[in-house]
């Protein structure tokens, strides 16, 4: 969603229930100092490996996306590099 947008959620419920309690809180902070992860692998990357640029180079980089997101964000560039 976005720092931005979440807070603004938060703000809502917030507004529905009157309660300004600590979870209340904490999501907020938590929203504030939140920085979304970069994907860590490049086309430089893929190229660097000897693949060529185009469609399979993309649909490559959307594959090890795809497990990155799915390993809610935990797999490193080799990890990710070595799916190749």
């Amino acid at each position: 969603l976005g720092a931005e947008l979440f807070v603004a959620l938060a703000l809502l419920s917030w507004a529905d229930t009157y309660q300004a309690d600590e979870a209340f809180i904490a999501m907020v902070k938590l929203a504030n100092s939140w920085e979304a992860p970069l994907f860590p692998v490049s086309g430089d990357d893929l190229l660097a490996r000897g693949m060529l640029p185009g469609k399979a180079m993309g649909e490559a980089l959307k594959r090890l996306e795809e497990a990155w997101e799915d390993s809610a964000y935990r797999l490193d560039k080799e990890a990710l590099l070595s799916m190749l």
